[in-house]
């Protein structure tokens, strides 16, 4: 069973397919997802914000395996120089994300926090 599960997961054609419908489905999911968590949450459009963000990363990840096989198909499996390429690639993406991720959340805790702020109103 072990071996007929591998030889499947490894066809190179399935691979492909799999990313090819992994990048229009995550952000078409993602938006559904973000819908129904808006109308639930009554906070549209930050929930469709956020479905979409996620729903990109799965078209992200699939763009970053493209341009793995890329390298790999140019220098080989085995080369160092292909490596390094790959490795600096995926850190350079790894750190943009992070730091986006750090932006965002900082905006949105002012935000949180400047909404939880009321008013002092003495009588």
């Amino acid at each position: 069973m072990l071996k007929t599960m591998l030889d499947y997961i490894l066809v190179e054609q399935r691979l492909e397919w799999f990313f090819l419908h992994l990048a229009w489905i995550g952000p078409s999911g993602g938006l559904v997802l973000g819908i129904i968590a808006g109308l639930t949450k009554r906070r549209l459009w930050v929930c469709i914000r956020s479905g979409l963000i996620w729903g990109f990363g799965a078209t992200l990840i699939s763009v970053m395996w493209w341009i793995y096989n890329a390298i790999l198909d140019h220098y080989g499996i085995d080369s160092v120089k292909g490596l390094l390429i790959n490795l600096l690639l995926f850190a350079l993406v790894g750190c943009l994300l992070g730091t986006g991720v750090r932006i965002v959340m900082h905006r949105s805790q002012k935000i949180a926090s400047r909404d939880s702020e009321t008013p002092n109103i003495t009588d």
